[in-house]
């Protein structure tokens, strides 16, 4: 209600510039993806909230989006993760993107392509999908995977949110990187106390 979206849509998140035609962040697989999702359900069922930008989304996107623009504090990017049903991050190439972890963190089941990082947030169909990379068919199949059951939707949620609270809370992620420099160090003693053996 905050954001004036429908609550009897299934509501499709996407974060990021569309100015920005760098591709390697995916909007020509998106704007593809949503294409082929409007040819499998209903027109009226679903909306793209996209954050980031005021519009509009360039290519045929023939569900209906609303912009949100720029949102400016932790509290309302919170609230937009929050209120939707699925994050679509078609990304080519990312190594771990905040978005995807802010919006697990939220609760939010994510959908991106199986590169570089996406791997070690999203499980398939544990807490996401994992699409084929740069196959625009293969992430819209992943949108119908979340929202074609409520149920289902939900337990990817839950352990979405589960993943972030166990592996990259910032506790687990210092202790993560005291025990790494611990071992360069240990590591870099004992190559000197081998050289001074020598």
């Amino acid at each position: 209600e905050r954001l004036a979206l429908s609550a009897k849509k299934k509501i499709i998140m996407f974060c990021g510039t569309l100015l920005d035609v760098n591709p390697r962040k995916g909007f020509g697989m998106l704007v593809a993806s949503l294409d082929k999702l409007a040819c499998a359900m209903p027109l009226d069922e679903a909306e793209v909230m996209v954050v980031g930008s005021s519009g509009p989304l360039a290519g045929n996107v023939r569900l209906p989006v609303r912009y949100l623009g720029r949102l400016h504090d932790d509290a309302a990017m919170a609230l937009a993760y929050a209120a939707s049903d699925v994050l679509v991050a078609p990304s080519q190439e990312d190594n771990l993107p905040n978005t995807v972890m802010e919006g697990m963190a939220c609760g939010t089941p994510c959908v991106g392509f199986a590169v570089g990082g996406m791997p070690d947030m999203i499980e398939h169909k544990i807490n996401g999908y994992l699409a084929e990379p740069a196959d625009a068919g293969s992430l819209a199949a992943g949108i119908r995977f979340v929202l074609a059951d409520e149920s289902r939707r939900r337990s990817l949620a839950e352990a979405a949110r589960k993943k972030v609270e166990r592996e990259y809370d910032l506790a687990t992620v210092a202790k993560r990187y005291q025990s790494l420099y611990e071992d360069v160090l240990g590591r870099a003693g004992r190559g000197e106390r081998q050289g001074e053996m020598r």
